[in-house]
């Protein structure tokens, strides 16, 4: 079983790229992230997050040096408390990113 941590995360901006809310999460959250990270210059030396908004998924990155393409969205990550679950080598595992949220989101 997999162990969630409890953080009180801060008020984080981010720009983010959104996936088809009508799709599943899981099949949104591997285009979201391709999106993102297709739009910086580097992936090095950046905070990422997933976020889920209502049935939207959002590959989000900190912002907090102006470093990310002015043509992505923004949004503020509210700061309060989240469980945080971390999936190891996300990229093979992206097929248990909808399981994750919909575990998490019984919590």
């Amino acid at each position: 079983m997999t162990q969630d941590t409890i953080i009180d995360f801060p008020e984080t901006p981010v720009a983010y790229a959104a996936g088809d809310r009508e799709r599943p999460i899981h099949e949104q959250a591997p285009v979201a992230f391709q999106a993102l990270e297709a739009s910086l210059p580097t992936l090095r030396r950046r905070r990422f997050f997933a976020a889920l908004v209502g049935p939207e998924y959002r590959a989000c990155v900190a912002t907090e040096d102006g470093n990310a393409d002015p043509m992505l969205s923004r949004w503020v990550i509210p700061g309060e408390r989240y469980a945080r679950r971390k999936i190891r080598d996300y990229h093979a595992q992206i097929p248990a990113i909808g399981t994750t949220f919909a575990e998490m989101r019984c919590r």
